[in-house]
């Protein structure tokens, strides 16, 4: 359905049964999606602001929160939503991350 462009490493924590906290790493192919655009303010002079979304195909189950790591830069998700097929099949997981 879409041709992934990058390889990405997922970085989940989570509290371990002992109260530590323990981080996973996964590798997983991705398509990463820049956007920016021009946004006017009343005020002040208009603002540019980007967007940055991967779009992860299953195995990977990332989390709002996991850390994805692309190209030696870091991006937190901030949400993630699931996108299914015709026939309800997970196909991705769209994530956008937080500027």
């Amino acid at each position: 359905m879409f041709k992934c462009n990058v390889t990405v490493t997922l970085r989940h924590s989570e509290r371990g049964p002992d109260g530590e906290t323990v981080v996973t790493e996964t590798a997983s192919p991705a398509l990463f999606i820049e956007r920016r655009s021009r946004e006017p303010h009343a005020d002040d002079p208009p603002t540019i602001r980007e967007k940055s979304q991967f779009l992860i195909p299953p195995p990977a189950e990332p989390r709002p929160g996991d850390l994805v790591r692309c190209d030696g830069a870091d991006y937190e998700l901030a949400s993630v939503r699931i996108c299914r097929d015709l026939d309800g099949r997970i196909v991705c997981r769209r994530c956008e991350v937080s500027n």
